[in-house]
C-alpha cells in the first residue's frame, strides 16, 4: 500500500512538473531533465518511451483542469509553496479528483513497465528524497 502510494506520488511529481516549469519543458523534453530521474540512466528507446507516456498523460491532465486550476497551481508553485499545497490551491472536484487518479496510475504503471529493476531502485530513491523534501 505504501509503495503504491508513492508510486502515485511520484507521477504526480513527474506529471505535474511538466505543468509547472513550462519554459524548462519546452527546452527539454527529456525524461533525465527531471530531477526526479537524477542518476536514472535511460536508453534512447526508454527516453521515447518515457516521452510519449508524460506527453499524453499530461494532454490528459490538462483537459481535466481547468485553465484557471492550472494558473492556481503554477502560481503555488513559483511562491514556494510545496507540491501537495499547490494541488490543494485547485480546489479539485470529486470528479476531478477521480479522473486524475486514475491518469496517475495509468500512467505510473506504464513507466514503471519500461524500467529496469535497477533503474526503478534509483527512481524511488530519488522519489523519497523528493517527497521527504516537499513536506
Amino acid at each position: 500500500m505504501k509503495l503504491k502510494l508513492v508510486s502515485i506520488l511520484a507521477g504526480n511529481i513527474i506529471l505535474f512538473t511538466p505543468l509547472a516549469t513550462a519554459t524548462t519543458w519546452a527546452q527539454s523534453n527529456s525524461a533525465n531533465s527531471l530531477p526526479i530521474m537524477a542518476g536514472v540512466n535511460l536508453s534512447p528507446q526508454q527516453e521515447n518511451q518515457l516521452s510519449q507516456i508524460r506527453n499524453q498523460a499530461r494532454n490528459q491532465i490538462q483537459s481535466i483542469l481547468t485553465p484557471e486550476q492550472r494558473n492556481q497551481f503554477i502560481a503555488a508553485l513559483q511562491t514556494g509553496q510545496s507540491f501537495r499545497a499547490a494541488i490543494a490551491v485547485m480546489n479539485l472536484s470529486p470528479d476531478q479528483q477521480t479522473q486524475l487518479r486514475t491518469v496517475f496510475q495509468s500512467a505510473c504503471k506504464q513507466m514503471a513497465d519500461v524500467l529496469t529493476p535497477q533503474q526503478k531502485q534509483q527512481f524511488m530513491q530519488n522519489v523519497r528524497s523528493r517527497l521527504m523534501q516537499s513536506f
